[in-house]
């Protein structure tokens, strides 16, 4: 411009975003009652559905046997629980920094004839409903989900 200069050449956009940049760091107003979940705990039950879960030993026949996982003996660290469902509440626990719990749907009188059968999505939703139905199942009843804290996962789809 003056004396024959031409103005330096614009800044290029970035084209990544710095290392540093964790965009679960910042919430928008909208979205701050995410922070309200943190530190809280939910029980979770599953069904043996692959890929979307897998439960190892789920009729519970080996020694040291849980059925129910209501001790909480099959984990996803110890490779008892695994699946894209797991996967993806595993992620949802660490981004939300809550805890879930997860139990599987064994009926008593089932594991007291010797395995549970086959956790399926009609019985992991029975146990959430927490019916008199739910009572049938090791860890169920009446009190399983008093604080409404506590969902089914697998491949459910809610009508």
């Amino acid at each position: 411009l003056q004396n024959g200069t031409t103005p330096p050449a614009p800044t290029p956009p970035p084209t990544q975003l710095p290392a540093q940049f964790d965009f679960l760091e910042w919430l928008p107003p909208e979205l701050s009652a995410i922070s309200s979940y943190r530190g809280r705990r939910y029980t979770v039950v599953l069904y043996h559905i692959p890929p979307f879960v897998t439960i190892n030993d789920w009729a519970a026949t080996t020694d040291n046997s849980d059925p129910g996982n209501i001790l909480g003996t099959r984990t996803v660290a110890g490779g008892q629980l695994s699946g894209l469902t797991v996967d993806f509440l595993m992620d949802l626990e660490s981004r939300l920094q809550v805890q879930f719990k997860f139990v599987y749907p064994c009926k008593s009188a089932e594991f007291a004839g010797g395995a549970c059968k086959a956790p399926t999505k009609a019985h992991a939703l029975a146990m959430v409903r927490g019916s008199a139905s739910s009572a049938e199942y090791i860890g169920g009843g009446a009190g399983f989900c008093s604080d409404l804290r506590c969902f089914a996962a697998g491949a459910v789809k809610i009508d």
